[in-house]
């Protein structure tokens, strides 16, 4: 096994792949400073990474992934929801072992690793030589759109990218290794790892990708007679990819599907950035973003420089004698894949393709899809498919031919394939030195810290909820237990429709607003905000206090007569609330000790979002769950007595796509290691198992009622036998008909309860042999 494991041909994989791992540490080292003062850049990076920092606070607490975040806006779920990457192994697993900072740190070197493997196997896939397998590899790690991404702070949107090889190598060999099962679990599972990056934004132009290559290679046009053939073989494998995908995604999937009404109030895509189409084209070689009003993270789309782009492309165009693929005539449609995948998705993301305009503008939920500029990194990625795959062709045609054996025909092999691999390795080395890191890492606001620790310092076990004018500075607060109570990047979780009190909640001043150095404080003034006596500054040098308290702000938990609040106008007047108190929460659970009023029913409130999943329980019993203007609450009847008052998140479309994923990931591995003969043969020994349980006689009493007994009367004497010679033409006639000579078939009991009498004639004839 291992001498297999270690033949040539694998330690030729194994060098390559060790080369690619190299490269992408080299190529990350802006990443790797695990000075924990030191986070990823950008002004939503701690937003969008709070997914990390939850879990690895709660995992090391608690040894559990927590089901409810409650520290962002008025709470959201931890795991099922949209920017939550909790579900992913490579997003996660680092930030489990080396806390939320640098977790995300190595997360993102595991990525930039993940794309290269990705784009090397992509190649082995398609048959090529090692030439085109490398530069495809080292082109994705090196491209500007995945570096720039992450380095301005949009993890999700930068490491989804990692995944855009391994999509397209699974609908690529699914009908290249057609009697071959992985191809079918390879595209289900780089779907859902794609989807659990945390943003769903990539899933749309990943299942465009697969849509066009199963068109080219399961539909077949025939000119004469002119007809269309489908190959429902390939399109059963294509659908069984995506339903095994859609199951191993359920677990996040379908509370997103159930409850997408309420996530996010993401507005529509609206005003297009329209490049000009050169400035377009130019950002693929250049290794600037051009300052001519397209200054983006996402027109960042350098790949390849010019001149290697203009040999490979255009000056050594492919002709069929200059260009020799590892699939001989089967793969030009390699070419149609990568030219369309390329033109539709730069014309999409430059704003000028007028069919996906007119699609924003009169399709639903395709305007969901914004900032369309974001499409330029799938162009990017095609556009180095296309050039790799040129370079294998091209070395096919050049080097992998019979020359004659001579020894000027060995020498102009030699330096033809010389000058490809020195071309290659010249167009990598020139966009790794010329390529800008825009980003990569901050420094973290120490002042922003200080300020939360002396606001915790003052109130030890307070459930403290703070607004702030930006969304930059959340570790801080989320590591102090501190709820960030609005967050501005067009994205706040709704809950359900009221059913007391008709106006949103979700959105009124919480106690506490953290000034930010440039906050101007006279706002603060008019809205009733006062500065927390003995709280830090802003800063050192600035006296100002960081912290002001609204002393008319709601509580968490407050209480009010349900009369009150049915009629009671927007906003909520304060004075007609009492505050409850809180005994204490968990993320899932808030324990509440509320006093009813005598004389009306009363209204229990605590400020998380009305989500799906949210039951309530007064004093041990269920109760009703309302909606009080989007937040949780219940009703009281009247009394005297204090009541326990306790709000769960149950989480139930969780739990159901939880095992839908748990099943169909079985069915994965089932599938893979080939066990549908172990199956069939747990179904038999099941079902004759039942059978067994079904004749075996129960134990229980008959329900019929027994008959008495009946008293045995006085058998006569029997008469005396007549002896008589057994007649052969009898015993013959009635051994045809299958009986004996006496009448009887052969092994069937005796009547019961007829005893059986004793005969020496019969016992005699039965012992002697019957003559004919």
């Amino acid at each position: 096994m291992f001498r297999r494991l270690f033949s040539r041909i694998n330690r030729q994989y194994i060098a390559e792949i060790a080369v690619i791992i190299v490269f992408a540490l080299l190529a990350t080292k802006e990443f790797q400073n695990f000075d924990t003062s030191y986070r990823l850049a950008g002004q939503e990076a701690e937003w969008l990474t709070s997914s990390a920092l939850l879990a690895a606070d709660s995992f090391q607490s608690t040894g559990r992934l927590p089901w409810w975040q409650p520290l962002l806006g008025r709470g959201q779920p931890a795991i099922d929801e949209s920017f939550s990457f909790i579900l992913n192994p490579f997003s996660i697993i680092p930030s489990l072992i080396y806390g939320g900072v640098n977790g995300i740190k190595v997360s993102v070197i595991v990525y930039f690793v993940l794309v290269g493997i990705g784009g090397w196997f992509l190649g082995w896939a398609l048959g090529w030589r090692t030439l085109a397998r490398m530069l495809m590899a080292l082109l994705l790690i090196t491209k500007g759109n995945m570096q720039s991404v992450i380095g301005m702070g949009f993890f999700q949107l930068g490491v989804s990218q990692a995944y855009f090889p391994w999509v397209l190598a699974g609908a690529l060999t699914i009908p290249r290794f057609v009697n071959q099962r992985w191809p079918i679990v390879l595209l289900a599972l780089s779907l859902a790892l794609l989807f659990f990056a945390g943003n769903i934004y990539f899933m749309l132009p990943a299942a465009l990708i697969v849509l066009i290559v199963a068109a080219f290679y399961a539909i077949r046009f025939q000119r004469q007679p002119l007809s269309v053939n489908v190959d429902s073989h390939l399109l059963k494998r294509y659908g069984g990819a995506l339903l095994l995908a859609g199951g191993i995604m359920a677990i996040s999937a379908l509370t997103i599907l159930v409850n997408f009404p309420l996530m996010g109030r993401h507005p529509d895509h609206e005003v297009w950035l329209t490049f000009d189409l050169v400035d377009g084209l130019a950002q693929f070689v250049h290794p600037e973003v051009l300052q001519r009003g397209l200054w983006t993270e996402n027109a960042y789309t350098y790949v390849a420089p010019l001149w290697f782009v203009v040999l490979f492309l255009i000056l050594l165009f492919p002709i069929p004698l200059a260009h020799r693929s590892a699939g001989g005539k089967s793969d030009n449609r390699l070419w149609w894949i990568g030219l369309i995948g390329l033109i539709l998705f730069a014309s999409w993301g430059m704003g000028l393709n007028p069919i996906i305009k007119w699609m924003y503008a009169n399709l639903p939920l395709i305007g969901q899809w914004r900032t369309p500029e974001r499409m330029l990194t799938l162009a990017s990625f095609f556009l180095i498919f296309l050039l790799a795959f040129r370079l294998d062709g091209l070395y096919r045609a050049a080097v992998l031919i019979n020359y004659k054996r001579t020894n000027i025909g060995r020498l102009t092999k030699a330096l033809v394939g010389a000058s490809l691999f020195v071309a290659a390795g010249a167009a990598v080395l020139e966009v790794t030195q010329s390529r800008n890191i825009y980003g990569a890492l901050w420094y973290e606001d120490k002042n922003v810290d200080r300020c939360m620790v002396s606001l915790r310092k003052q109130n030890l076990y307070d459930f403290l909820s703070v607004r702030r004018r930006d969304y930059v500075a959340i570790a801080q607060l989320l590591r102090n237990d501190i709820r960030m109570e609005h967050v501005g990047a067009d994205y706040d979780l709704g809950g359900v429709s009221p059913t007391i009190y008709p106006y949103d909640l979700t959105d009124v001043y919480p106690p506490y607003y953290s000034l930010a150095w440039d906050d101007s404080t006279q706002w603060l003034a008019m809205e009733g905000f006062t500065p927390v006596p003995g709280i830090a500054t802003i800063a050192p040098d600035i006296e100002t206090a960081c912290v002001w308290q609204k002393a008319d702000a709601l509580s968490y938990a407050f209480s009010a007569s349900l009369l009150e609040m049915t009629f009671a106008p927007e906003p909520l007047p304060v004075e007609i609330t009492t505050p409850v108190t809180l005994l204490g929460r968990t993320r899932e659970h808030i324990a509440l000790e509320a006093y009813p009023s005598p004389d009306e029913e009363t209204v229990v409130v605590a400020q998380d979002t009305a989500y799906p999943g949210w039951t309530v329980r007064v004093n041990g019993e269920a109760a009703k769950l309302e909606s009080v203007g989007q937040l949780i609450g219940v009703i009281l009847p009247p009394g005297s007595e204090p009541q326990l008052v306790e709000f769960i998140y149950t989480a139930p479309t969780l739990r159901l796509g939880g095992w839908i994923s748990l099943f169909t990931s079985l069915f994965c591995i089932g599938y893979l290691l080939q066990l549908e003969p172990l199956a069939k043969r747990f179904a038999l020994w099941w079902k004759a198992r039942q059978q067994e349980d079904s004749q075996t006689p129960t134990a229980f009493p008959s329900p019929i009622p027994r008959l008495p007994s009946i008293p045995a009367l006085r058998r006569p004497k029997p008469a005396p036998s007549v002896t008589a010679a057994p007649c052969p033409i009898a015993a013959g006639n009635a051994g045809h008909r299958g009986i004996d000579a006496r009448g009887r078939q052969p092994g069937l009991p005796a009547a019961p309860g007829v005893k059986r009498q004793a005969d020496p004639n019969y016992a005699a004839a039965e012992r002697r042999p019957v003559s004919d």
